[in-house]
């Protein structure tokens, strides 16, 4: 589900969120079935049991038109994965901003500048040599 969210519109914005989303997976719901319009329309009036008349009405339904306007209402996204939708359950944090991340964990940081880089570097200085032979004066 965190690959689906995550190439979506719905996707996970801050290193916080990725790692209270383990807590927060009921945020969202997958519709694996449904990776276009027509095939969450086809999932809502035929899978979800949301749809209640006989099946044989079922098949003067739209279910591209129904998709299309299940998807905008629900603010859901396709993916490869499926359909992803918000659930409105509210997020709640699990991530102490107090705790630091430890290092190996770290995917994004502040590279120091070139600068930096430089001064930190130590100086290389020639070593000197006591007899320079022909070899070494190319």
């Amino acid at each position: 589900m965190l690959d689906a969210v995550s190439k979506s519109t719905l996707r996970l914005r801050t290193l916080e969120q990725i790692i209270d989303f383990k807590e927060n997976s009921e945020f969202f719901l997958l519709i694996p079935e449904a990776k276009n319009a027509a095939e969450l329309g086809h999932y809502y009036a035929y899978q979800s049991g949301m749809v209640d008349m006989p099946e044989k009405w079922k098949a003067a339904i739209d279910c591209e038109k129904l998709g299309m306007i299940a998807g905008e209402l629900e603010r859901g996204a396709f993916t490869a994965h499926g359909y992803v939708l918000p659930t409105g359950d509210e997020w709640t944090p699990h991530f102490e901003k107090s705790r630091s991340i430890p290092e190996t964990y770290r995917i994004t940081g502040v590279r120091p500048s070139v600068r930096e880089r430089l001064k930190s570097e130590k100086p290389k200085t020639p070593k000197a040599r006591k007899h320079d032979t022909p070899d070494q004066e190319r």
